[in-house]
């Protein structure tokens, strides 16, 4: 064991002589490897620097309603069991995914497009482009200015019971 130990001390002196010896080219390498470091981590952090930039320039090309992520599905719920147990899903799905980059969430909903006709000619639905559907917004009035003299659909009947069908809209 000892003759190991004086070849590893008489090893390390030798290398430390030869390293005074050529301090210069010693001084060159350690310098070097420094520098090559510092460039080194310093290109991660430029890089990671320049990518934000870059998605900042571009998100900033964009208006806000151009951002909006919209999620749909072709077969809405029908009950508000399913009603509550789609918005839960989305949460619980969505959420955790993107909700670093969303502001606002806004659940809304929508039926079916139907198609319109005067009283009497239903044979005539769908040949012209009289169309509509009925959506919802759970928090409508937080989202809509009505303008002076507008208001916003009551309540009430419009129309006689037994008469076609009116409501307000907005």
């Amino acid at each position: 064991m000892t003759t190991i130990v004086g070849r590893l001390l008489s090893a390390w002196q030798l290398v430390a002589k030869r390293s005074l010896a050529h301090w210069r080219v010693l001084l060159s390498v350690l310098l070097g490897v420094l520098l090559a470091s510092t460039i080194i981590s310093g290109t991660v952090v430029y890089f990671d620097a320049l990518r934000d930039l870059a998605l900042n320039r571009s998100l900033a090309k964009h208006g806000d309603q151009e951002l909006d992520i919209l999620i749909t599905g072709d077969r809405g719920p029908t009950t508000r069991e399913e009603h509550r147990l789609l918005f839960n899903l989305v949460d619980r799905y969505v959420a955790p995914r993107v909700g670093h980059l969303v502001q606002c969430s806004i659940h809304a909903g929508k039926t079916p497009t139907m198609f319109l006709t005067q009283t009497g000619k239903e044979d005539e639905a769908g040949k012209y482009n009289s169309r509509s559907y009925f959506t919802f917004v759970r928090s409508l009035r937080d989202y809509v200015t009505i303008l002076p003299g507008g208001h916003f659909p009551g309540d009430g009947l419009l129309n006689a019971p037994g008469d076609p069908p009116r409501i307000e809209a907005l």
